[in-house]
């Protein structure tokens, strides 16, 4: 069989040709890359179901954003019409899912969400990593280092104005910000002005970041919005608490009481706090973390699911 992977516009994004290369590297079948449908694949799946202006038989439409977003652009009114108009969706979370089924979707619904890197040098560094970790406890001698792992967005949807106020109000003594994605550099300089060590990183695939961890104590997902994000599964199965809002895969991977929930700015202040000053709290949040690790699907079985799924399309 071969899946034809239709972009819709011919811009580039590096998370979706690395998502895409881990599919086709953990599949039994062909996968194509293309902007817009080849006659002779056998199924369709479109990554920007809105940008779509052919939508052949056999199409399944891949939701990757959140369709809580506000911003026009990614509205679920602009992707309501064309999502009807496929065989099949995949998800990468049970929130897109219950929005979609309220607007009477006939075609089946799959929740697929993102997995961890699974080949074997992936697999012995996250072990290595999770291990160090849990031989160790929270060292509040030394800087905390907080994790941010995305790209810069200019309509700042990653959080950026929180992560500004944290430069303002955390003291320097007590954390250190790692950055990793592209652009995040100018948030290493403006934190680096505010007296913090920071550290900017910009790997040459998503997967390569993976190491990075064995240097973060929390990774700060800041978001307002995320489908995913893909950085959680590694950040998890390498046991680094993370500090999220309520948002895409986070509502599955965690349990309802996690404590590093956040609602708002005060929230996300009192949990870095309790963080460092609190060893009992510090504690349950690398419990709940490692409890979230069973909850994971390594980036084989994400792809062997995906094929069942274009299969289940063809018939």
């Amino acid at each position: 069989m071969l899946i034809n992977h239709v972009m819709g516009t011919e811009q580039k994004s590096r998370i979706f040709d690395d998502l895409i290369q881990s599919y086709a590297a953990n599949s039994s079948h062909e996968h194509y890359v293309t902007t817009d449908p080849i006659p002779f694949a056998d199924v369709f799946i479109h990554h920007r179901i809105n940008k779509s202006e052919s939508i052949p038989k056999n199409s399944i439409a891949f939701v990757h954003h959140d369709l809580n977003d506000i911003d026009p652009a990614l509205s679920l009114a602009q992707y309501i019409k064309p999502i009807k108009k496929v065989g099949g969706i995949i998800c990468l979370n049970t929130d897109q899912e219950k929005i979609l089924r309220e607007e009477d979707i006939k075609s089946p619904i799959k929740v697929i969400p993102h997995g961890y890197v699974c080949n074997t040098t992936a697999i012995e560094i996250l072990k290595n990593i999770r291990n160090y970790k849990l031989k160790k406890s929270t060292e509040i001698n030394k800087p905390t280092t907080l994790f941010i792992n995305s790209r810069k967005y200019l309509r700042g949807v990653k959080g950026e104005s929180n992560m500004r106020l944290l430069f303002i109000d955390l003291d320097p003594k007590n954390f250190d910000f790692m950055f990793c994605g592209k652009n995040r550099a100018i948030e290493a300089i403006a934190g680096r002005n505010r007296n913090f060590k920071t550290y900017a990183h910009q790997p040459a695939s998503y997967n390569n970041s993976i190491e990075l961890y064995e240097h973060a104590d929390l990774l700060l997902n800041l978001s307002w919005y995320e489908g995913g994000p893909a950085n959680l599964p590694e950040a998890i199965s390498s046991g680094t608490p993370v500090i999220t809002r309520k948002i895409g895969m986070a509502i599955d991977l965690f349990s309802k009481d996690y404590l590093g929930f956040f609602s708002n700015y005060k929230d996300l202040k009192k949990i870095l706090k309790c963080w460092r000053n609190d060893k009992s709290f510090a504690d349950e949040l690398i419990k709940q973390t490692y409890e979230a690790n069973s909850r994971l699907i390594s980036q084989a079985e994400t792809s062997q699911t995906i094929d069942k799924f274009c299969e289940q399309i063809l018939r």
